[in-house]
């Protein structure tokens, strides 16, 4: 498989676009050569990276997580080839078949990415390297070697990672109640949060996500307002006390690309993040100060199902529905003597 797949860099894939479990971490897949056979001549024992280097420099290079694994960019890969008009396997049943406007629309490459901001001719604008000219150079000090570019992948992955790491960041960051012998206010498993997708803010049932929570249906207003604090406009940074944002990812990520953005570009890639998150069904009410707030100080917010008004519980912000609440109740089976 390593063979008719295409491969990327180890250090730019995600969990999701591998086609079959592969470590990330370049510390568990570093070549191993005996040292006996290597100065033998012999053929020592190498690891799947060295199958994987291109070349000398890639095998030279892959301590800092420059190895090429298998992946797959768009969620789907066909190892045979497609003709339409023909039957094809599993897409073909009973006479019916994917046309080539379907075919098209489901598995255009192009659409591997939720957004198409360097198809519009923006980009992200090349890292700033400091040469060190007022430095004195030690021996064997090169600085014309460029560091490594961590948003090397464009515009349109690095945006792609910003959203999905959102997604994962705020539900991580759901807090805990306030004595450590309560549950927490968060049921869904660390599993799904590391697999996390949009689908997961467009589940309405919130009792899948949380075991309490209080709600309203927010206005345009609250929308945006939640969307400005957590993904903030160029040239904006947190000030003061904050919760949340200070370990989030996301935001760090966000940051850094802000910077490499021109304002046209950033006022654009601002846009397209806005109408991604307005295909939420419910986000957190986010401040400028935290990303979840649990104080009951806004009486428009109602609690689910059997809490008391005014206990504590994260603040979700519902776009138009109300929220459905699946709870367990005991049956009780009178027992006859």
């Amino acid at each position: 498989m390593n063979i008719v797949l295409p491969r990327a860099q180890r250090s730019d894939v995600e969990r999701h676009q591998l086609p079959f479990p592969i470590s990330l971490n370049v510390e568990d897949n570093e070549m191993a050569v005996d040292g006996d056979a290597a100065e033998n001549g012999g053929g020592g024992i190498v690891t799947q990276l060295a199958l994987d280097a291109e070349d000398d420099t890639q095998l030279e290079s892959s301590a800092r997580g420059r190895s090429l694994v298998p992946y797959v960019p768009c969620g789907m890969i066909f190892l045979r080839p497609l003709r339409f008009g023909a039957p094809v396997p599993r897409l073909w049943w009973k006479g019916l078949r994917f046309s080539e406007r379907a075919f098209v629309f489901s598995f255009d490459p192009a659409k591997g990415s939720c957004f198409a901001l360097e198809d519009r001719g923006h980009q992200l604008e090349p890292p700033i390297h400091d040469d060190g000219s007022d430095l004195e150079m030690s021996d064997g000090d090169d600085r014309d070697v460029p560091e490594d570019d961590p948003l090397a992948s464009g515009l349109n992955n690095q945006m792609d990672r910003v959203f999905r790491q959102l997604l994962i960041d705020v539900l991580n960051f759901i807090p805990n109640r306030r004595h450590c012998i309560e549950p927490s206010y968060r049921s869904i498993s660390k599993e799904e949060i590391e697999d996390a997708t949009i689908v997961i803010f467009q589940n309405t049932r919130l009792s899948d996500i949380f075991n309490d929570v209080q709600w309203k249906i927010g206005t345009a207003e609250d929308w945006k307002t939640c969307f400005d604090h957590l993904l903030p406009p160029k040239g904006t940074k947190k000030e003061g006390t904050v919760q949340n944002y200070n370990n989030a990812a996301y935001l760090k990520l966000w940051e850094r690309m802000l910077e490499r953005m021109t304002d046209e570009t950033a006022a654009a890639a601002r846009n397209a993040m806005w109408r991604l998150f307005k295909k939420m069904e419910w986000a957190p009410n986010a401040r400028q100060d935290r990303i979840w707030q649990t104080r009951s100080d806004d009486s428009a917010f109602q609690h689910t199902i059997g809490i008391r008004k005014g206990t504590p519980a994260p603040q979700v912000l519902m776009r138009k529905r109300e929220p459905t609440w699946l709870t367990i109740q005991a049956k009780v089976i009178p027992i006859e003597i």
